[in-house]
């Protein structure tokens, strides 16, 4: 199993709905939205504070299993680059300050 370090989050991404609410199917590459959604799956161990780790479920609230939104295509502020931290097809490691939204499932 992949373990998070520090403040990062495995997430399985959900599927996202290519069929709008009035019956449009829309093509892949219209929807190229900034917004991902998914569960997750592992967390890494916290914030270190004051000689000790604060867990991110203490600190944040957000623990395994939940759903999360959170901003799917970063950069690298030094290069402008996309970064990969997606993992195979279904999996992103991504930080916590990335998480807009988490909603108990």
């Amino acid at each position: 199993m992949i373990k998070p370090m520090g403040t990062k989050i495995l997430v399985r991404i959900l599927e996202e709905e290519r069929v709008t609410s009035g019956g449009i199917i829309m093509p892949d590459d219209a929807h190229q939205d900034a917004i991902g959604y998914g569960i997750v799956e592992a967390v890494g161990p916290g914030y270190w504070r004051d000689g000790r780790y604060l867990s991110i479920e203490e600190v944040d609230g957000l623990k395994v299993g939940m759903k999360v939104s959170f901003i799917k295509f970063l950069k690298d502020t030094h290069t402008n680059e996309g970064i990969r931290n997606r993992i195979g097809d279904d999996l992103i490691l991504i930080d916590t300050k990335d998480i807009l939204t988490m909603e108990e499932t």
